[in-house]
């Protein structure tokens, strides 16, 4: 077989465009901008350059980039908390923290944190492990499974008289009612059902976190909340 050479500038140009096109029918049939966050932790000039590379690329699709700096002392717990909010935000479809980080966090954490469906970078070991053995189409069944699932819960929450939070990611967020959150994550926790009270949460005070799972589990949680919410005053 003869030589060929690659023109990977050529090839680039080439996704570049398609992505571009993808984003603007995106927008066109969504009304929504893809928006890609990124986390850059301290000032690594290698890692500055080529997060900047990144903006730049999210500006020539079309698509909305932000870039989130994090001081190179800063606690992992406040990393972790930070990726937490860009999880729960509807406007943050992909997320990437930039590596290395500094020496005080543990990037295993940091990585198996993030999303699995907005992690830009695929280093979450649901994601990873799937395209290490060839699933991509696996990873694209469970994100579609996760979806149906999400959906069917927001409606039946709502249909509790629950508020609920829009999201595109694994998991729901939801306001019991006023002031009740502590007592309703409590009774929650009696029941064997494992929630998250994001009450401290910028601008999600009462709010509680619940994953996607299985229809199984995701009935099991409907049932148990409705009990709950018929004891526990909103």
């Amino acid at each position: 077989m003869a030589a060929r050479i690659l023109d990977g500038k050529a090839l680039a140009q080439t996704w570049k465009e398609r992505i571009g096109r993808e984003v603007a029918e995106i927008q066109a049939r969504k009304n929504r901008v893809p928006g890609l966050t990124v986390v850059l932790v301290g000032e690594n000039p290698a890692s500055e350059v080529y997060v900047r590379n990144k903006q730049n690329a999210c500006k020539a699709a079309g698509m909305r980039g932000t870039l989130l700096r994090l001081p190179g002392d800063v606690e992992e717990a406040r990393l972790l908390a930070t990726i937490d909010q860009l999880n729960a935000d509807p406007d943050v479809h992909g997320i990437l923290v930039q590596l290395p980080l500094p020496s005080q966090i543990d990037d295993r954490k940091v990585i198996e944190r993030v999303d699995p469906r907005k992690d830009v970078d695929g280093f979450h070991p649901e994601n990873a492990g799937l395209l290490a053995i060839g699933h991509e189409d696996q990873m694209l069944a469970r994100v579609a499974q996760i979806t149906e699932e999400r959906d069917r819960m927001a409606a039946a929450l709502a249909h509790l008289d629950v508020e609920v939070w829009p999201s595109e990611a694994n998991f729901i967020l939801f306001r019991p009612g006023a002031g009740a959150a502590s007592e309703v994550w409590q009774a929650l926790l009696s029941h064997g059902v494992l929630v998250r009270d994001c009450s401290s949460w910028n601008g999600l005070g009462g709010c509680l976190r619940v994953t996607v799972g299985t229809p199984e589990e995701n009935s099991a949680f409907l049932g148990a909340l409705d009990a709950v919410l018929r004891a526990v005053p909103t």
